[in-house]
């Protein structure tokens, strides 16, 4: 029976990972911020957990939640300094400071409901290197659109003084 509810939860968990599931792309170096909603209306802990293509699923934060006291972060779990998990009535966020390539994955937030593990959907993390040309670009574009600007502005004048020149020219003309 055990083995039973242990497959049908994977299953159920293999079902939200590849049907519910929404990607996000960020470059390295950004920060990120995931949500989750979850249906806690007592006491008890909440967790993220990232799982990549050749590892187990790992938690990587976790709350008590209580609905009377201020969420406090487990003891079992050591969280790395640049995760930060909130947690309120009705939703959770995870928080990643300064991403990088690693840290790619399927990420979720699941709760404990009394012995059950209770999964929510599941958002996939991408992670593009960032490149010199990502800095380059705007630049570019500042810099090309100021030269339109001038080229502009000096056809403009080039214009306005010929024109000024054929209005003399036939004015002189009219006058002999």
């Amino acid at each position: 029976v055990l083995y039973f509810f242990h497959l049908w939860l994977f299953l159920c968990l293999l079902a939200v990972s590849v049907c519910s599931q929404a990607g996000v792309e960020v470059v390295a170096g950004d920060n990120i911020t995931l949500w989750c909603r979850h249906g806690l209306s007592e006491s008890d802990y909440l967790f993220w957990c990232k799982h990549t293509n050749n590892s187990v699923p790992v938690y990587i934060a976790c709350r008590y939640y209580s609905l009377t006291l201020r969420p406090n972060p487990c003891r079992f779990i050591t969280e790395n300094e640049r995760v930060e998990m909130m947690v309120n009535s009705e939703n959770s966020s995870l928080t990643i400071r300064s991403v990088n390539v690693s840290d790619s994955g399927l990420y979720y937030c699941s709760s404990l409901y009394q012995k059950y593990m209770i999964y929510s959907h599941s958002t996939y993390l991408q992670i593009r290197a960032g490149s010199a040309a990502d800095g380059v670009f705007p630049l570019l574009t500042l810099l090309f659109g100021s030269m339109n600007a001038v080229l502009l502005s000096a056809l403009l004048v080039l214009i306005f003084i010929n024109q000024s020149y054929r209005k003399e020219l036939r004015e002189e003309v009219l006058k002999t």
